[in-house]
């Protein structure tokens, strides 16, 4: 009775957290509906999927979107506009199709994919690469089938090829006539000759070059005389302009002085009558002299015009003689200029003629490497002719090898093994639910339901409830009660199992209502497995909550305990894909065993000795949290 009493005090404490009724009822209902619907998923078959993709129109971009029908294809001009599409989530998959040019070069196909979506976006990828594969295979078939067509056709001409083999001896008896004509021809050539025509010209152009260049030394000393001359002339003709510059500002101020005398003069003959008689006499003379200097400036301006007229006879002579020096120049200049042109000549005569003894040199090279050309011609005329009587044998040979080729079958050519996909767990389902999930996942969904259902509810329950007891003293009360600690601990942990039953039968209507979970399944074995793992969760909330004193702490050692089993049990990502040390330390977990040990049941249908590993380790998990929590209270 006492037990009895515990189990219903158990389920009064649940029942008066409001918050534990509603997690109760919202854990199995949500839990397996968005897990059933998350691992609906999509087809990638049948349901429409972004693809983005970069290409110049090319074929094979026609066959990727024909093979892969439900896809829509999104066209991108570059690779960084597809990749930010990627990453905007408009497309899944992008696809970068670079076609080569000729047959003799595969064609690259690079998919790039979003890998921050995990395996999501690999199951795409593998579609692709199927589909791509696919394409491949049917190109391969058609290649091989075109292979065999030209067997055929290559089988049906080899006859007319043998043929021609008698014609191919022919012409090499016509080609061997060839080169004993050719091999007189080069012989005919007289290379010594052309090299004395080539020593008498090289002889004569560097005779004309030594007198070209005594001609160029005389013609340099004669531009310097000439530059020297012409500096002297134009020095000469600077001091002739000076002169004769001098000479006109001389006569004008002649003319100017002379000016001004006379006015002198003319202002002293009038000033005459004024002065004393006594300096009359000396005044006259000083008058007279003037006159006379008056006078002789006269006889100096006649003097300055004739000077005047043989500088400008001397200027006539300067422009004739400027005349003269220029046409020297220019005839030094065209001299110089045929110099130049001359030797330029001469230049390339040398160069010619060196060319033409370098081109002798090759010329005979050549005709030595055509005679070695024809003596091995006709060796290897003699090697080709027991060679073509080889070949004519292997074609006769060939022949019904070729006829036996064509006879096979492409297809079994591409693919001699064929694979077939055969699920160990056939799984059944009902006829009528809401919800399209492949059977063989219905029994996943089950297990993982439960499972994440119950450690959730179970353990943070569970040591909610402790703590709840601990603040109100009802542990105290009860033990003063003469209830003996197993009693104490048996009747919570069987309140919690009633909880996780409940959960548990919720569970499996929401899958068979929504998901059509099969009712011939094991419900004995199921329960049973509900049971132990009720036991072993609880035992997780006993040890919780024995050793923390508030509900913060409780619930974050839970999900502290919770969340990386979650991760390391297999229902996120199998244990197949981790580490061996990770995967041999996750086989110990609570969860991992718990999840392993519905999947059994469920999916396998599997008996109690396949299941031996799991069921020890959450028995050994019950018994050491209530061995710990009995030692604790």
């Amino acid at each position: 009775m006492k037990l009895f009493s515990v189990i219903r005090k158990e389920i009064r404490a649940v029942k008066s957290q409001r918050i534990s009724i509603l997690l109760i009822l919202l854990y199995p209902l949500l839990g397996t509906l968005l897990l059933g619907l998350a691992m609906t998923g999509t087809d990638v078959t049948t349901a429409p999927v972004n693809i983005g993709i970069i290409s110049n129109g090319s074929s094979l971009t026609n066959e990727i979107a024909s093979a892969t029908q439900n896809f829509n294809f999104i066209p991108y001009s570059d690779l960084i506009a597809m990749k930010n599409g990627i990453k905007r989530k408009e497309i899944t998959v992008g696809l970068e199709i670079i076609e080569q040019p000729d047959d003799l070069t595969s064609s690259i196909v690079n998919v790039h994919f979003d890998n921050a979506s995990g395996f999501a976006s690999g199951i795409f990828v593998d579609y692709i690469k199927t589909n791509i594969q696919k394409i491949a295979h049917e190109k391969t078939i058609l290649a091989i089938s075109d292979i065999l067509s030209t067997t055929n056709t290559l089988s049906t001409n080899l006859q007319s090829e043998l043929g021609k083999l008698s014609n191919f001896r022919t012409q090499l008896d016509l080609t061997e006539n060839s080169l004993d004509s050719l091999d007189q021809k080069i012989n005919s050539f007289d290379l010594i000759t052309i090299r004395d025509d080539i020593d008498t010209q090289q002889a004569m152009v560097q005779k004309y070059k030594q007198k070209h260049n005594a001609f160029k030394s005389q013609l340099v000393l004669v531009r310097n005389e000439y530059t020297t001359m012409y500096s002297n002339y134009t020095r000469w003709k600077n001091e002739f302009n000076n002169i004769k510059n001098n000479i006109y500002y001389l006569r004008n101020n002649i003319n100017s002085k002379k000016a001004d005398l006379e006015n002198a003069i003319i202002q002293l003959n009038a000033m005459y009558s004024q002065i004393p008689p006594t300096i009359q006499a000396n005044y006259l003379t000083q008058l007279n002299i003037l006159d006379s200097i008056n006078n002789s400036m006269s006889t100096w301006d006649s003097t300055l015009t004739s000077i005047d007229s043989s500088l400008t006879q001397i200027e006539n002579y300067q422009t004739q003689l400027d005349h003269s020096i220029n046409q020297i120049g220019t005839v030094i200049s065209q001299l110089e200029q045929e110099s130049y042109e001359l030797e330029l000549a001469l230049t390339n005569a040398e160069t010619a003629t060196h060319t033409m003894e370098t081109q002798l040199y090759l010329l005979e090279q050549t005709l030595n490497e055509a005679k070695q050309i024809i003596l091995d011609g006709k060796q290897s005329k003699t090697a080709i002719s027991s060679q073509l009587n080889t070949s004519e044998q292997l074609f006769l040979d060939l022949v019904p090898k070729l006829n036996a080729f064509k006879q096979l079958n492409a297809e079994l050519i591409i693919a001699p093994i064929t694979i077939n996909f055969v699920p160990v767990h056939v799984n059944s389902r009902l006829t009528w639910h809401i919800f399209n999930l492949d059977p063989t996942q219905i029994g996943i969904l089950v297990s993982n339901a439960i499972t994440i259902t119950l450690i959730l509810t179970c353990v943070l329950l569970t040591a909610i409830v402790i703590l709840l007891e601990k603040s109100q003293q009802i542990p105290l009360r009860t033990f003063m009660n003469s209830a003996s600690p197993f009693t104490l601990i048996s009747g919570k942990i069987g309140g919690q199992l009633i909880i996780a039953i409940l959960e548990t039968i919720m569970i499996l209507v929401v899958s068979v209502i929504a998901f059509g979970f099969p009712l011939s399944t094991n419900f004995l074995g199921l329960t049973l497995a509900i049971l132990l793992i009720g036991i072993s969760f609880i035992a997780l909330g006993l040890i919780i909550g024995s050793f923390t004193n508030n509900q913060s702490t409780a619930i974050l050692l839970s999900l502290l305990l919770i969340i990386p089993m979650l991760f390391i049990s297999g229902i996120i990502i199998p244990l197949d894909l981790m580490p061996p040390a990770i995967s041999f330390i996750s086989s110990f977990l609570p969860l991992t065993a718990a999840n392993n040990l519905l999947v059994g049941v469920i999916v396998k249908s599997s008996s109690a000795i396949f299941l031996l590993k799991e069921i020890s380790a959450l028995v050994g998990i019950s018994l050491i949290g209530i061995l710990v929590t009995l030692l604790k209270r």
